[in-house]
């Protein structure tokens, strides 16, 4: 009897440890999906892989999903309708803590229905074509302002490129059109619609001997078919045709001890094909001025058109460039390999004990740094939006960058107080950091240190109420920030787009 009675106990005590041992196994992540401007966003299904686990969710009307996972890293994707609207890589959960992620995303496309009542309501012709562009909103404005899913009644409009055509040759806004039913036009066999996505990875190894992992990984790259953008014996930066970047990454992974690895991924389709339909628009626009302009006979008409004709030509050029930096981007996706001869925490302990932690997730090869809101910016000349919607990031082809956050004003401080916070966390890592004012930011602009031509990186802080709004810029070398600094500057200045 005391025996069993033994046993009894020794089974309590057992289910009594091990309850709170499991739990402190695991770790609580928060995710927020939320538009851009900050609004939730309800009805995203989010994914989250990795560690051994996985887990999905949808969030709800504040936008939140919540998990309970094991200690570990893990990886987010939002998704809509079964096609991924943004990933993030290297989301880590502590047992026994709560980590927060936000994933910016778009909100759903407006769905118009043109029934019968509304047609006889239009004062325009009865076709479904006239009667979109009568509704509010639907023209006049830029070609990245808005996107409309067009559900027209019966007969259906004709299905594929053919109407998608026709209307945008109308509207100024992006449009699909879709048959009453809410159905996809296109073929039931069509194949699936191609994304392109700009891949960007970022690694901090430990090494011996860093200047062979560096030459390592410039060789590795050329290798893929790709090219360096820019190598000395601290970092690397390279290019790799993005169908062999996942083996790539894993390949510079395994060139040394990995501190720390991030990778993001930006879907540039949209992009690409609005500025394809700007480029066929302005075309189009150009040859119908250059056709008037051999028929014509005034001298005042035609220098008239020689102003449209050249201020056109100008604007088509530009699109043209802005395409072809999209379509690099989109080619080639980019990694950039920071190299240490020994380990060295990022996050001094005194920045993390106050509540300062995201300082030190600053980086200027990082661009995923943690932040709640986006703080939208004009588009600096030679740059090119790789997003119209979620968080602002522009780069040039040559490889210069401008990107934005926003993080809770937790301690209040102001700009000046920010970047002091900031100098102090770099430490001794760059040259010289120079503190400056620039429009209502406050800036330090540091350089790499023992480099003869070294990156320039420029961190700029300012508050709005509860937010620290952050603008980044990098530029590879001291002839990037030559020929990009007064352009991101003046982005800076000019404020919001």
């Amino acid at each position: 009897m005391c025996m069993r009675w033994l046993r009894w106990v020794a089974v309590l005590l057992a289910v009594l440890v091990s309850g709170p041992a499991s739990a402190v196994r695991n770790g609580e992540l928060v995710v927020l999906t939320a538009t851009a401007a900050g609004q939730p966003v309800a009805g995203v299904l989010v994914d989250v892989t990795g560690n051994g686990s996985g887990a999905q969710g949808t969030s709800a009307p504040n936008g939140e999903v919540r998990f309970r996972l094991p200690g570990g890293v893990y990886r987010l994707a939002a998704l809509r309708d079964g096609e991924a609207l943004v990933t993030v890589e290297g989301v880590r959960v502590t047992p026994g803590s709560t980590a927060r992620q936000v994933l910016v995303v778009p909100e759903a496309p407006e769905v118009l229905s043109l029934n019968e009542e509304f047609l006889q309501r239009i004062p325009a012709g009865r076709t479904y074509q006239s009667a979109v562009t009568s509704v509010p909103g639907m023209a006049g404005g830029a070609s990245n302002e808005n996107s409309y899913v067009v559900e027209a009644p019966t007969p259906a409009p004709p299905a594929g490129q053919g109407a998608f055509q026709q209307l945008g040759q109308q509207l100024d806004s992006v449009v699909q059109v879709l048959p009453a039913t809410g159905a996809d036009p296109r073929p039931a066999d069509a194949p699936p619609v191609r994304r392109d996505v700009h891949h960007h990875g970022v690694a901090h190894l430990q090494a011996q001997r860093p200047q062979e992992v560096i030459d390592a990984v410039a060789a590795l790259a050329v290798e893929a078919g790709g090219r360096v953008d820019r190598a000395d014996g601290q970092s690397v930066e390279v290019r790799v045709p993005v169908a062999t970047f996942d083996a790539c990454f894993r390949a510079v992974l395994a060139l040394g001890e990995v501190i720390d690895q991030r990778v993001t991924a930006e879907d540039v389709t949209d992009q690409l094909q609005d500025h394809g339909m700007r480029v066929a628009a302005l075309q189009r626009k150009l040859d119908r001025l250059v056709a008037l302009l051999a028929q014509a006979r005034d001298e005042t008409q035609r220098l008239a058109l020689l102003d449209q004709i050249a201020r056109t030509t100008e604007q088509l050029d530009l699109e043209k460039t802005q395409l072809r930096t999209l379509q690099d981007l989109a080619a080639l996706s980019r990694i950039a390999v920071v190299v240490s001869p020994e380990a060295s925490a990022r996050v001094a302990s005194g920045a993390a004990a106050e509540g300062m932690g995201w300082l030190g997730a600053l980086s200027p090869f990082d661009r995923s740094a943690p932040g709640r809101r986006a703080v939208p910016l004009a588009v600096p000349e030679g740059m090119v939006a790789l997003s119209a919607r979620g968080p602002f990031h522009a780069e040039s082809a040559d490889g210069a960058a401008l990107w934005t956050l926003a993080v809770p004003n937790e301690p209040a401080g102001d700009g000046a107080f920010w970047r002091a916070a900031l100098r102090d966390q770099l430490g001794d890592g760059f040259a010289a950091p120079t503190e400056r004012a620039l429009g209502g930011w406050s800036c330090l602009d540091v350089d790499q240190a023992e480099q003869e031509a070294p990156y320039h990186w420029t961190v700029c802080l300012r508050t709005t109420g509860r937010w620290v709004e952050v603008a980044q810029a990098y530029y590879p070398s001291p002839a990037h920030r030559q020929r990009h600094g007064d352009a991101v500057e003046l982005a800076l200045v000019g404020g919001a787009s």
